[in-house]
């Protein structure tokens, strides 16, 4: 018969293909393998109570800062390059734009304390928040003294020089 294949011919090309379907799962599933192995990093286990310890020691250097050296200098220093200010209504984006900001501040006499309440890290020990009370307080020529109070919330980015800079104030 003209047009069928021999049963020896169809065993064959299932043959055929059957181990071509074979051998392709077979690479697909080495392949699998090679990439998760490869995609998975090991870092080593972090200690969170020490992360935080180091994010409060920052705060504070933070804090000692902006009573030495001004608010602008402490602000500056601390945030990131791309770090973000929200200020009243308004956001304040990258570390430039920070400065300019607090330009305005540097002759005025400002008084500005916190104290972290609570501090939480991602389980990477590479990001953090911190919140607590605030106490503002600025002399005004035409207002006189100018007082507030409230909550902070600040998000803290560890670089990779290991330095803590905040990403959020």
């Amino acid at each position: 018969m003209l047009g069928t294949l021999s049963k020896m011919e169809t065993n064959r090309s299932k043959n055929w293909i059957y181990r071509l379907c074979k051998k392709m799962f077979q690479g697909l599933t080495v392949g699998s393998i090679i990439l998760t192995t490869a995609c998975k990093e090991s870092h080593p286990p972090v200690d969170l109570n020490q992360v935080k310890q180091s994010v409060h020691a920052v705060e504070n250097a933070f804090e000692e800062m902006l009573q030495k050296e001004g608010i602008r200098k402490a602000f500056v220093h601390y945030a990131a390059e791309d770090a973000v200010l929200s200020r009243g209504n308004h956001l304040i984006r990258g570390r430039s734009a920070i400065d300019s900001f607090y330009a305005k501040y540097d002759q005025q006499k400002i008084s500005l304390q916190w104290e972290p309440e609570s501090i939480h890290c991602s389980p990477d020990g590479r990001m953090a928040y911190t919140y607590g009370p605030y106490y503002f307080s600025k002399i005004d020529t035409v207002s006189g003294t100018v007082y507030d109070t409230g909550f902070f919330h600040t998000v803290w980015s560890k670089q990779n020089n290991g330095e803590w800079k905040y990403v959020w104030d």
